[in-house]
């Protein structure tokens, strides 16, 4: 990350190893703008309902992942070549790509990484992420341990 983080940048360092910095890192994190990998559809400028052509990113994993970064300088971190970006509201972003998996900071040390229920949560009225419930189905296990360093 630049110097001079940005709010948002810091939050999201804090609430990575720090639960009680994620409410306002999910907080700040739908009232921010951001910087997305892409370009209007058809090479225009982009304004208002133009379509986007979005980056879509491969994970190790192999499963594709649509980048987004909490500022200019961190975009150019993760990127080696010039890169076309635009520049829109997160709470936009994630409107326009619900059902997508997104990555805050892709690339980069510290990142965040928004599975589409998450994405749905965070901008629906349905609930909170941080007090959601997900059933686990056949095929899936969850694995429970003690604390390495108790606080």
């Amino acid at each position: 990350m630049s110097e001079t983080k940005n709010e948002l940048e810091d939050l999201l360092e804090k609430a990575a190893t720090e639960p009680a910095h994620r409410p306002a890192f999910f907080r700040t994190l739908l009232g921010s703008t951001v910087w997305v990998p892409g370009t209007a559809a058809q090479g225009e400028a982009v304004v208002e309902d133009s379509a986007l052509d979005l980056q879509h990113w491969e994970k190790e994993d192999g499963t594709s992942v649509i980048p987004f970064f909490t500022s200019l300088e961190a975009l150019q971190q993760a990127v080696e070549d010039e890169q076309a970006f635009v520049v829109m509201p997160v709470r936009t972003l994630f409107e326009m790509t619900l059902g997508e998996t997104l990555f805050l900071n892709a690339k980069l040390p510290t990142g965040k990484e928004f599975m589409p229920r998450e994405i749905s949560l965070l901008i629906g009225e349905e609930g909170n992420p941080l007090s959601s419930q997900e059933i686990l189905e056949g095929g899936e296990s969850l694995i429970l341990s003690e604390v390495a360093e108790p606080p």
